[in-house]
């Protein structure tokens, strides 16, 4: 590896002796690879698009349905699951945050739910569908499921629950319950539910909506004593499943941050900005992620993009609204299409406009080595 980045290195500084003035850039981009600090294990993704669909496995009934994961269609014997292809570092703790909507209710009367689920079994496990929300019969597992219809065991048709068996096969089956809530808003109703789920060795916390107050659901759980880890890693990811009773459930945005970054990210979210930003990615140069970081003092339409040195766009990573806040995105050096892209100097332009018509546009550099 290292031996490719100095021939990267020598190549670039030919290049630039004749132009002096990037002599600087030069040093630095060599000083940040050889001597900053790793990346750090997380992702974020605001919307789902075609481009991301390199970074996850999805199984069975789980696809992309416009900037949105359907994991089921809403007829009977639906089972889907979507997975995170790298494992993520969890035995230390981790935060993690994701949107969904469950809409379509038929059959008799809307089911089963889907789960969010953590196992170091195979990158495209999938368990039973029905009332076993995807993740029965997956071994190494834990799920934390946001179940919509009352099966045998089931404390009633509208709430969260934790599953695990450790690493037997898990099940929906009140033998593998560790904790389950019912006082709850409707999960099916067809709106927009945030969820966040922070893991503390050994606590674990289920937030529904409300993210900054109490958390819905609380249990003690270790998971490195519970699953047989990886290095302390596994895949992350969410499965789902219909029966007689079904529905569409569909994932709109996820992220995790590991134990390593938490502190971070709070500080982020609990800060409005002042003014329009666009800050450095880190780490930069990179390879094979970095993290956009930009602030937003007010709502605004936003577009985040990324362009070659010709003008081109390569990458659109953000399109959409966004209230005021600090926000990181994650980009993996490949193209909308899921193409990696060469190695070299990119742009990436930050564009807001309010409902105002205040407008920010900002343009910074960044570094992919391979």
């Amino acid at each position: 590896m290292r031996k490719c980045l100095i021939r990267f290195f020598v190549k670039t500084f030919v290049q630039i002796l004749k132009h002096r003035t990037q002599y600087v850039l030069f040093l630095s981009l060599f000083w940040f690879v050889f001597f900053s600090t790793p990346c750090l294990a997380q992702f974020s993704y605001e919307q789902f698009l075609v481009s991301d669909l390199a970074d996850f496995q999805l199984v069975q009934n789980a696809t992309l349905e416009g900037t949105k994961i359907r994991l089921t269609l809403n007829s009977g014997g639906q089972v889907g699951a979507l997975w995170y292809k790298i494992k993520q570092q969890i035995d230390e703790g981790f935060e993690t945050e994701f949107t969904f909507q469950i809409t379509d209710i038929g059959g008799w009367g809307g089911g089963d739910g889907f789960a969010f689920v953590i196992q170091n079994y195979t990158l495209d496990a999938i368990g039973e569908g029905g009332g076993d929300i995807g993740y029965t019969g997956i071994p190494n597992c834990v799920a934390i499921e946001f179940d919509t219809w009352a099966n045998s065991g089931d404390p009633n048709s509208n709430h969260i629950a934790v599953h695990t068996q450790g690493t037997s096969a898990n099940t929906s089956d009140k033998s593998a319950l560790i904790g389950y809530t019912t006082d709850i808003a409707p999960l099916d109703d067809g709106a927009l539910h945030h969820v966040k789920i922070a893991y503390t060795p050994p606590l674990l916390e289920i937030y529904l909506d409300s993210l900054n107050s109490a958390p819905a659901l609380s249990v003690t759980l270790d998971l490195s004593d519970t699953l047989q880890l990886d290095e302390g890693r596994a895949w992350i990811g969410f499965t789902a499943g219909t029966g007689a009773a079904y529905e569409k459930h569909y994932i709109l945005s996820w992220k995790y941050v590991p134990a390593s970054s938490v502190g971070i990210q709070e500080k982020l979210q609990n800060q409005i900005p002042r003014q329009f930003a666009l800050l450095q990615n880190y780490p930069n140069p990179f390879n094979p992620t970095t993290i956009i970081t930009y602030e937003l003092p007010k709502t605004s339409r936003v577009s985040l993009t990324i362009y070659n040195l010709l003008g081109q766009k390569v990458r659109t990573l953000i399109n959409t609204h966004q209230p005021a806040g600090q926000y990181q995105v994650q980009w993996d050096g490949k193209d909308d299409f899921g193409n990696p892209l060469a190695s070299g100097i990119y742009l990436y332009e930050l564009k807001a406009r309010t409902v105002l018509k205040e407008n920010f546009i900002q343009v910074k550099k960044l570094v992919f080595i391979k």
